[in-house]
């Protein structure tokens, strides 16, 4: 009872769902400001909170807070409350990740030169032509927008859980694999593995699947879609695509990696 981490704030979409008793919530839609917030701690607690709303929840009930909402909740008995946060990067953590890959991939051999320096007046002073040379340098860079979606379709389905999907053991073959789908009826996504493809218009898609890309036929796309929309499948959800073999041999490629389950096995 009367339980509190105080007054605070997220920089993310936070979901409060009441389990187990009551707590009373607080909000705040002011602007928070920087000097309002305790340093030297993760959480962003806020010294002054007057709140211009107010609610209790019971068991069932939920809140949803947008980004740099303040909150204060208490517990108003014994209760349980479960905070769920959809967490998105922030722009620090995307151009640090794309540009370790970038740089990653680069040739040592690739340096920056400029064979037609002049003489310069000031040795000191940093030049218009240098400067040129340094910009173009980075843009090129950062001009493949085919390397950047592709970096990010990696990046965002890499597992953030520290929970690793189960390789089934031993692996099966395609068409064991299809036996056993056929058997089954249902085929159901790993809750530890995040799907996701991208459709650019060319003769090939790209299906995202734990930080990996698998190029598939342009044809196969509603079955990769459907794939990537629902984490239970039937095996009817599929259509002609368990007729085409490049799709089983995708399908067995996932499920021995332990990005799909049989229905059977997720229940033993």
């Amino acid at each position: 009872e009367h339980g509190s981490v105080g007054p605070h704030m997220d920089q993310y979409d936070v979901f409060l769902i009441q389990g187990l008793g009551q707590r009373r919530w607080q909000i705040s839609t002011d602007p928070v400001a920087d000097d309002n917030v305790i340093p030297g701690i993760d959480l962003r607690i806020m010294r002054d909170f007057q709140p211009t709303d107010e609610w209790v929840l019971a068991p069932g009930d939920m809140l949803y807070l947008p980004p740099g909402v303040a909150h204060y909740g208490v517990a108003l008995d014994d209760c349980m409350t479960f905070s769920v946060g959809f967490r998105t990067p922030t722009v620090s953590e995307l151009l640090t990740g794309f540009l370790d890959e970038l740089a990653g991939g680069l040739d040592e051999r690739q340096r920056y030169h400029d064979p037609d320096l002049p003489l310069q007046a000031h040795p000191g002073e940093i030049t218009a032509g240098a400067r040129t040379r340094i910009r173009r340098i980075i843009r090129d860079a950062l001009a493949d927008d085919d390397a950047i979606d592709h970096w990010f379709g990696r990046y965002i389905t890499e597992n953030k859980s520290g929970q690793s999907a189960e390789p089934p053991d031993p692996p099966l073959s395609a068409d064991a694999f299809l036996q056993r789908l056929r058997d089954a009826g249902a085929l159901w996504r790993s809750e530890d593995a995040r799907f996701t493809f991208i459709d650019d218009g060319a003769e090939e898609i790209t299906l995202f699947v734990d930080g990996q890309a698998w190029p598939v036929p342009r044809t196969l796309v509603d079955a990769v879609a459907t794939l990537c929309d629902r984490r239970r499948l039937s095996a009817g959800d599929f259509g002609a695509a368990l007729q085409d073999a490049t799709f089983i041999q995708l399908l067995g490629q996932l499920y021995n990696a332990g990005y799909l389950e049989l229905p059977q096995e997720h229940s033993a």
